[in-house]
């Protein structure tokens, strides 16, 4: 079967609106698109977004070199996601960080996020050898 030739709209990803995201999702999803998978991690004093993945409805994912325009739509989320994640309870960048998955459904638009803290607990112990022995 022939792929379908759909060509994705051209969007600025500094003008991020409600219009361009609905746009790029529904572009993706005529390429095949099902879901979009974003990944992010951090500690220390930094954190990043690792992936932007497109994937396809049996959750394979997508050669982006077949999507139109992908770099900007994949700008675009990339713009959406960090917002996002000032929201976010936690601290997800500094000291011990944390991580997590963004799953975009195509195209409505409605994710799930699963978003982990990192946490280090510290325990302090004193005692005496000599009452400790048998």
């Amino acid at each position: 079967m022939a792929k379908k030739a759909v060509t994705a709209v051209k969007i600025e990803p500094k003008k991020l609106t409600k219009l361009d995201l609905g746009m790029a999702l529904f572009s993706m999803a005529e390429l095949g698109v099902k879901t979009i998978e974003i990944t992010y991690s951090g500690g220390g004093d930094s954190g990043s977004i690792e992936e932007c993945n497109p994937r396809d409805k049996k959750d394979a994912l997508i050669d982006e070199s077949e999507l139109d325009r992908w770099s900007e739509i994949q700008a675009m989320l990339e713009e959406w996601a960090y917002k996002r994640l000032q929201d976010t309870e936690g601290d997800w960048i500094n000291n011990e960080g944390g991580s997590g998955t963004f799953i975009i459904q195509v195209p409505s638009g409605d994710y799930k996020l699963d978003h982990s803290i990192n946490v280090q607990e510290d325990y302090d112990y004193s005692g005496k050898i000599s009452e400790e022995m048998e």
